[in-house]
């Protein structure tokens, strides 16, 4: 790995200290510049541009002898903790950004990964195991490819807590991996150990008797703790799920089974679900079958790392940063350090934030061209999608977009009229917005290329270079080459995607909302062109791509856009689509439609047919009406017909979910379902319950209307007409709801 795992500042005896951690060695050191701020000074000796004005400013460069320092200084003097007035980044980050080379001189030789996964003894009540309640019943180990080892409750929770403790400092892995780790398995182990006062849980986790940080973050919920480790990289493959665009309309939820079902990872084991939600029954009666589950959840774990781990190495080492920065930062950080590091490079400083540069107008522009033609919605025998190929990063290499090259005029009374023109060197787009009521007057420079133009021009000849190499690879069988190509030219582009994401972020500095409207309002300009082009054909627009219920000439598409962007601005068009065709398609609203690939796979896209927060009898309804509207030679009497036989279901057909967000007082609404479950919970099962706390339960007839699933001891208190409902939602999103409904058929039986 060339670079380290690890980077923290700390503070001892009153000064900062720079760790960087490379394997098992942590290197300490004073930090290579001071912590600093800048700010306006007309009388300042630091000559610098201003990154919104783009003038040049006289500025006051202030060095601090520790960041906390140089945090409450910028804090001091900013509206409310806004960047308004003072440049200031977190340490790292600037060392990141001013120092672009600084961690390559660290690189990590070898590491060791310790793979994990806990078994919590749940008992059958449907409430979603605290650490405040609850014990943990096995911990699963793996370090590197070594076979797997189970740490199991035999004598007791303590005592094998504390053999777990001994085995990490033993074992002293570089990287422990986990899934749903951060926000689960992590705070739970430390929990639980806080309760037996085993306090060297911090040395296993940290290496060090330092202090873990407990946070709170909206990445896990707003209520819920994570934490924040030292010394030691904590990979939750979990996060990188949710970054994973490839994944989106793939698969309908973010479990590391259904994750790993989907990249066709072997020897997947599950239990029913009556049994994970009593697992300590289950570990009492049929232990061996609760060890292999667990053996295959850690095993699965290690493999879903060795898809994703060298992804975010290849990402680390491409930006030469710290490997935790690129796993366990935000969405935003690498395109912030990216984008920072140009414009350090350019003495440019960004003062504000984009909140406050355009405080009088909001930061809530108009978003993407996504529409459905409601006269073609429902069965199509044969789609295809044209689909932009990278359409945000393509428009910045097109039209020169960059913060430093494209201002905001003026906003003018709105008219729903787009006009373009150049100018010499200057293009002026003028760009209706409907959130702002206002058109957006853009000013683009078009001497001097901006260094986003320049650096996307890079970013797309070396994965050209990339793409053909892994080709190449493939070709020969050798596979491990293959897999570290393409890990490369996936953080090549993951950086192209998420500089967009920045340029209009309403609390970020480095980039410019100019930028952000320029670009989604051009693309939604050129795709509304295309759609009005082949109106009779377009079935929907979603965002980068239109879909048509026949064929269309690739060449042509790309062509006529050419034409016009040459037409109207004199530059090179690098906005094109590519074509992909499917078997059948159904069209339910903008957004939400079901795709059979041609090799058979189904494809659903859109929260309204994903049903995450239904019932499996919604789920089920879905899939058996969407292979039969496909199909289109089903029986649909029949289909509707055994949709409405619910003998031989069971509870967990009927079971729903909700999460208590936040203390029950705090509650607006006392009749809320969350409230109503909780007091079920404090009142009936005699249990204190906690902000994060997730929540299985029933529609019942009874007065309540809510009952946690353990307190339905007979299935005939079910709601079913509730349930009947979710069904016909399911035949109305087909269109089959005309078709007649038969009584539901059922068989009562104790729950």
């Amino acid at each position: 790995m060339k670079i380290p795992l690890k980077a923290e500042l700390i503070n001892k005896s009153g000064r900062d200290i720079l760790e960087i951690t490379t394997g098992k060695e942590t290197v300490e050191m004073s930090p290579p510049f001071k912590p600093y701020c800048i700010r306006h000074a007309p009388t300042g000796n630091f000559k610098c541009r201003d990154l919104h004005t783009g003038k040049e400013i006289c500025a006051e460069k202030i060095d601090f002898y520790i960041e906390g320092a140089a945090l409450n200084f910028w804090k001091s003097n900013t509206n409310a903790g806004r960047e308004g007035g003072v440049y200031y980044k977190p340490y790292i980050e600037a060392l990141c950004m001013d120092m672009p080379d600084f961690f390559v001189d660290y690189p990590t030789e070898e590491y060791d990964i310790l793979y994990m996964d806990i078994e919590v003894a749940t008992d059958g009540k449907g409430i979603f195991p605290g650490p405040d309640r609850l014990p943990i019943m096995m911990i699963g180990t793996a370090l590197n490819d070594d076979p797997i080892i189970c740490f199991s409750h035999d004598e007791s929770e303590k005592s094998m807590l504390a053999e777990f403790i001994e085995y990490i400092i033993a074992i002293d892995p570089d990287i422990i991996v986990g899934y749903n780790s951060m926000g689960f398995d992590i705070p739970f182990i430390y929990e639980r150990c806080m309760k037996y006062e085993l306090k060297d849980i911090g040395l296993a986790l940290s290496r060090t008797r330092r202090k873990i940080i407990s946070k709170r973050s909206s990445k896990f919920g707003k209520n819920v703790p994570f934490y924040q480790t030292h010394k030691r990289v904590h990979f939750d493959i979990f996060s990188a799920v949710e970054r994973d665009q490839v994944l989106v309309g793939e698969i309908k939820n973010m479990q590391m089974k259904t994750v790993g079902k989907y990249f066709n990872i072997p020897n997947i084991k599950d239990l029913p679900a009556e049994k994970k939600t009593n697992m300590l029954s289950a570990y009492m009666n049929e232990r061996d079958e609760v060890t292999e589950y667990l053996v295959s959840d850690v095993n699965l774990t290690r493999e879903l790392c060795k898809i994703y781990l060298p992804r975010f190495i290849s990402l680390a080492e491409f930006m030469k940063i710290p490997l935790d920065m690129a796993v366990n930062g935000t969405p935003s950080l690498i395109p912030r350090i990216f984008i920072g590091r140009e414009l350090v490079k350019r003495n440019i400083y960004p003062f504000e934030s984009n909140m406050v540069r355009y405080e009088d107008t909001g930061t809530r522009y108009e978003a993407a061209y996504v529409t459905i033609d409601e006269k073609k919605k429902g069965f199509h025998k044969k789609v295809f999608k044209y689909d932009f190929m990278s359409m945000y990063p393509s428009s910045i290499r097109t039209f020169n977009l960059s913060p430093e090259t494209t201002k905001i005029k003026e906003f003018r009374e709105y008219t729903g009229e787009y006009r373009f023109c150049r100018k010499g060197n200057v293009m002026w787009l003028n760009i209706p917005d409907r959130n702002f009521n206002k058109d957006v007057v853009i000013k683009i420079n078009l001497k001097d290329e901006g260094f986003l133009k320049k650096e996307m021009v890079e970013f797309f000849r070396q994965r050209k270079i990339i793409k053909q190499k892994m080709k190449d690879a493939e070709t020969k069988g050798n596979k491990s080459e293959a897999q570290a190509l393409h890990s490369y030219q996936w953080s090549i582009k993951v950086l192209m995607n998420s500089i967009y994401g920045v340029m209009g972020n309403p609390h970020l500095s480095v980039g410019d909302m100019a930028v952000g409207i320029a670009i989604v309002g051009l693309c939604r300009y050129i795709i509304r062109m295309v759609t009005e082009e082949y109106e009779d054909c377009v079935i929907e627009v979603d965002t980068d791509g239109i879909y048509t219920n026949r064929r269309l000439s690739v060449d042509t598409i790309n062509e006529q856009i050419r034409k016009w962007i040459k037409g109207t601005f004199n530059v090179d068009s690098y906005m094109f689509v590519e074509e992909e065709e499917y078997n059948e398609g159904y069209f339910y609203k903008a957004k939400n439609y079901i795709l059979r690939k041609t090799n058979g796979e189904i494809k659903k896209s859109g929260s309204g047919l994903k049903g995450s927060s239904k019932s499996k009898l919604f789920d089920d309804a879905l899939n058996k009406c969407a292979i039969a509207v496909l199909d289109q030679n089903a029986d649909m009497r029949k289909v509707v017909r055994e949709l409405f036989d619910l003998k031989g279901k069971n509870i967990d057909d009927f079971i729903l979910r909700t999460k208590l967000s936040m203390d029950v007082d705090a509650y607006a609404m006392p009749n809320a379902i969350q409230v109503r479950l909780a007091n079920q919970v404090i009142h009936e099962l005699k249990e204190e319950i906690t902000p994060g706390t997730q929540l299985e339960y029933v529609k019942v007839i009874t007065p309540d209307g809510y009952k946690l699933t353990y307190l339905v001891n007979d299935m005939r208190y079910i709601d079913f007409a509730y349930y009947a409902k979710e069904i016909k939602d399911v035949l109305e999103i087909f269109e089959l709801d005309d078709i007649m409904q038969p009584k539901l058929q059922l068989s009562y039986r104790k729950a």
